[in-house]
């Protein structure tokens, strides 16, 4: 690993700490203190490729505050793959990291949603992540095109069983005037899109 000049790149080779599972997460955990059970804090550099399965890993203790980022020309590295038949070498990999941004993105799938003035067909809806307190919650609220809280009863075709496993979360609390949710969660929260659990299985969230 070495910036692209050349010159070298301590920052990416200097351990950290991380959180890694020390046991497989699997959708099914019924507390938090289960899922906590399973993690545990090393020290791994911040740039490591995985030695049996070649995966790429940027831990996310990463910052632009010491990390090069665009639009500098970043990193270069080299790659050796090897078995028993052979060696193979892969010269001036690129890594380029770019900075943080907010968090903000847009959902576009919806059905059967229309506005409740216009009577027309909502096909984008905009989604914003604002990061608040110690990490131990996440709450979910819904607003209008005036930007006021759009009541959860509204959403009448959730049960009390979709809204307890929106996702892996715990003890959900409604606010007093049903303009929110709130569920206990670890963090970093796990997102696994390669495991099939009932909280990532490719469903819609919210029913109307």
């Amino acid at each position: 690993m070495r910036a692209f000049d050349g010159s070298e790149a301590p920052e990416l080779l200097k351990p950290f700490p991380v959180e890694v599972w020390k046991k497989p997460y699997t959708g099914l955990e019924t507390s938090l203190e289960e899922i906590n059970a399973k993690r545990e804090i090393v020290n791994r550099p911040l740039w490591e490729i995985g030695l049996h399965s070649g995966s790429f890993t940027m831990w996310n203790v990463a910052s632009s505050d010491f990390v090069r980022v665009e639009p500098d020309s970043c990193y270069l590295f080299d790659v050796e793959v090897s078995n028993s038949g052979g060696k193979r070498y892969f010269k001036d990999f690129k890594l380029k990291p770019q900075k943080e941004i907010p968090a903000s993105a847009y959902f576009n799938e919806s059905e059967n949603v229309v506005g409740d003035s216009t009577r027309q067909p909502i096909l984008d809806q905009q989604f914003w992540l604002n990061r608040t307190g110690d990490r131990s919650s996440i709450t979910f609220k819904f607003l209008d095109s005036k930007l006021k809280p759009i009541k959860l009863s509204k959403f009448n075709g959730m049960t009390a069983e979709d809204w307890k496993y929106l996702v892996h979360g715990f003890n959900p609390k409604f606010a007093a005037d049903s303009s929110s949710v709130t569920y206990d969660v670890v963090y970093p929260m796990p997102l696994v899109p390669t495991l099939n659990t009932r909280f990532n299985e490719g469903k819609k969230l919210f029913y109307f």
